[in-house]
């Protein structure tokens, strides 16, 4: 329970403390006192006396501390849907992925039937060439928004890739920081099926042997995105939450009351302390 407390204690500062920092500079920006007299700063700080003031100084620092998580909670329910956009496109690459292998396993029982001397080895080797351009067609044609999610030949014109030659990165917004996601490039196995010589022993040993090598690396690229894909599911539950913590305590606290702000939050984190407190950052 100490540790409970702690911790939403400290998430409760959050709002109240970082939020307090930028509230100065947003309120004399906002409410056009820019080059107001230090006099009428400190009323409009303090208050004026009541029977002049409409509204005081705390009322106001208040309603832009709200009105400031209010304006953090918008963007957690950004970042949530950002997530949620991140995992549709690791599913998507993911889901071509998974057709490629099943392609790579056909092709990998063709060549198994081939050294085996099958007596249709001339269907077996146009259906071997055919699922080839299958291969080169998904990795050229699999997009998401645009972005070529296996071919890495084209993401040197796309600049919301950064590149490495075996990967590229991609840059989510996740609240105050980024969020990555690795692509995989496949774009050296394009045409890399064609030069396989079926016709011969060496050649049939060769293709059973890039097969199986492709096999195994499209396994470990699956793998990764769906746990991938996971992750992100979480963490856009995890930002819709915090979202709604903060349109909860705003909705709760009495008007300018910053200390009622202060314990709506702490009670809420309270409360909900098992999913917040567990949940992925």
């Amino acid at each position: 329970m100490a540790d409970n407390f702690h911790t939403a204690n400290m998430l409760a500062e959050y709002s109240l403390n970082l939020l307090r920092g930028q509230m100065v500079t947003q309120l004399m920006t906002g409410q056009g006192l820019v080059g107001m007299s230090g006099m009428s700063l400190t009323e409009f700080i303090l208050g004026k006396p009541k029977e002049t003031a409409r509204r005081s100084g705390t009322d106001m620092m208040n309603d832009a501390l709200t009105g400031l998580m209010r304006s953090d909670a918008a963007m957690l329910r950004q970042a949530s849907k950002n997530m949620l956009q991140g995992k549709a496109l690791l599913e998507t690459g993911g889901d071509a992925i998974g057709l490629i292998q099943e392609k790579i396993k056909r092709m990998n029982e063709i060549v198994a039937k081939l050294q085996a001397n099958d007596p249709g080895a001339a269907a077996l080797k146009t259906e071997y060439a055919n699922l080839a351009a299958d291969i080169k067609s998904s990795i050229e044609g699999t997009q998401f928004n645009g972005i070529k999610l296996l071919d890495g030949d084209g993401w040197a014109d796309d600049e919301r890739i950064t590149s490495n030659g075996d990967t590229g990165k991609i840059q989510l917004q996740a609240g105050y920081a980024p969020n990555e996601l690795t692509l995989y490039n496949l774009a050296n196995y394009k045409t890399a099926f064609d030069a396989h010589d079926l016709d011969t022993t060496q050649g049939l040993t060769d293709a059973a042997s890039d097969l199986g090598v492709v096999g195994t690396m499209l396994e470990g690229m699956a793998a990764s995105y769906k746990a991938r894909a996971g992750l992100l599911d979480t963490e856009s539950a995890s930002f819709e939450r915090r979202a709604a913590i903060l349109d909860e305590a705003t909705g709760r606290a009495k008007p300018g009351d910053e200390e009622s702000l202060k314990q709506a939050l702490i009670d809420i984190l309270m409360r909900d302390g098992g999913s917040i407190l567990n949940g992925v950052s």
